[in-house]
């Protein structure tokens, strides 16, 4: 066979694989995208009455001293008989409680010493539920206690993230709104995906923040649900399920809405008028084993439920059901404990003035001081 002939038939087989490749590729993709549930939102959706899924509602009120001031929930954990509360906007401080609020401990302090950290950003617990992992964004560090409080030891991490998750056994997530730092630099995306030695496996969805723009409607963009774990890019409203790859599993639209260009000299300007006057996904998203909890703006809003089975969307509103379940108007944090149960942490003030705005005495309710700390409402589904 000629030279000529023998090259044209490599370049043909190169040509061959290429389009084999990027059928698969193709295949993979129309794979990953009919997995996809279109999720869509309406001001006509029907009214769901909450009593015909919830079981039993429960109330929380985290015991208060003097040394466990509580101003805001920024982190809310729970582990077998305990509460994991941290505040890092307020006290600077996290607290362990236990089921039924009684306060236990401290979990380290303000420091950098051993068992100190620095301004904690995450907080989460280890595979086994036996050990919380307190990460320290500032220093690129997690620290470990065990669930009584009691330090054990920390670990320099390869990244400075304001989110850090162990996954699978051998692998972690970092995730940051402006971008995964190395240190020495950002790496410019949102999510890193490590091997237990910080290797890169990968890194996706490149940051929003610019110099003009440095907006984050959300703390917390990883979600673990059931095991199951979820990201939500800033300013997104497509939620991602992390597994071996990494899918789109969940698109959520309003109708009547879009987004606003990030671009522009405005693009701050109008992306804020939009979600103090539009309503739209807010980056909370909660799911348990039949049912979605998706947040929305504006503030005050109260989340859409999604029917997993029906796929239908749904209203929450007073008017329509028992006054326990106004709390989903105005909350500090919105998190599953498990498949079946559902928590909302609300500040002692918000609690005090939601009973006065829906008008029903305190008799009913626990009662508690706008000085005290939160309280949390634990609702379980059929």
């Amino acid at each position: 066979m000629s030279e000529i002939k023998m090259n044209m038939c490599k370049l043909l087989i190169v040509i061959g694989l290429v389009i084999v490749i990027n059928s698969c590729q193709k295949d993979t993709d129309k794979k990953n995208m009919a997995n996809i549930d279109d999720i869509t939102i309406s001001n006509n959706d029907p009214h769901i009455c909450l009593d015909s899924i919830i079981k039993d509602i429960s109330f929380i009120p985290l015991q208060t001293i003097d040394d466990n001031l509580i101003g805001f929930i920024s982190n809310l954990v729970f582990a077998e008989n305990r509460i994991i509360v941290g505040d890092n906007i307020s006290s600077k401080g996290i607290y362990l409680f236990d089921c039924k609020g009684n306060f236990l401990n401290k979990v380290g302090n303000i420091g950098n010493g051993p068992g100190e950290y620095n301004n904690f950003t995450y907080i989460t617990l280890t595979p086994d539920k036996k050990s919380i992992i307190v990460i320290d964004g500032n220093n690129g560090k997690a620290l470990y206690y065990d669930l009584n409080g009691k330090y054990i030891k920390d670990r320099n991490l390869p990244f400075r993230s304001e989110i850090v998750e162990q996954f699978g056994g051998d692998k972690w997530i970092f995730t940051n709104t402006a971008g995964v730092y190395d240190g020495s630099k950002s790496l410019d995306n949102t999510l890193v995906i490590t091997d237990s030695k910080g290797e890169i496996l990968s890194s996706n969805f490149p940051s929003t923040y610019r110099k003009d723009f440095n907006l984050v409607t959300h703390p917390n963009h990883l979600m673990i649900n059931n095991k199951v774990v979820y990201y939500n890019p800033n300013l997104s409203d497509t939620i991602y399920q992390l597994d071996k790859h990494i899918v789109p599993r969940y698109a959520i639209s309003v109708k009547g809405t879009n987004r606003p260009s990030l671009e522009g000299n405005n693009a701050m300007r109008n992306y804020i008028d939009y979600i103090q006057n539009s309503k739209c996904f807010n980056g909370d998203f909660v799911e348990l084993d039949k049912y979605i909890f998706i947040g929305l703006f504006p503030n005050g809003t109260y989340p859409s439920v999604y029917t997993k089975s029906m796929k239908n969307c749904y209203q929450i509103n007073d008017e329509y059901d028992h006054t326990q379940y106004a709390f989903f108007k105005n909350y500090d944090i919105l998190k599953s404990i498990d498949s079946k149960h559902l928590a909302i942490g609300t500040s002692s003030a918000n609690y005090i003035s939601l009973l006065e705005q829906i008008g029903v005495s305190s008799i009913d309710f626990p009662e508690i001081n706008k000085e005290d700390n939160p309280i949390i409402i634990v609702y379980s589904f059929f």
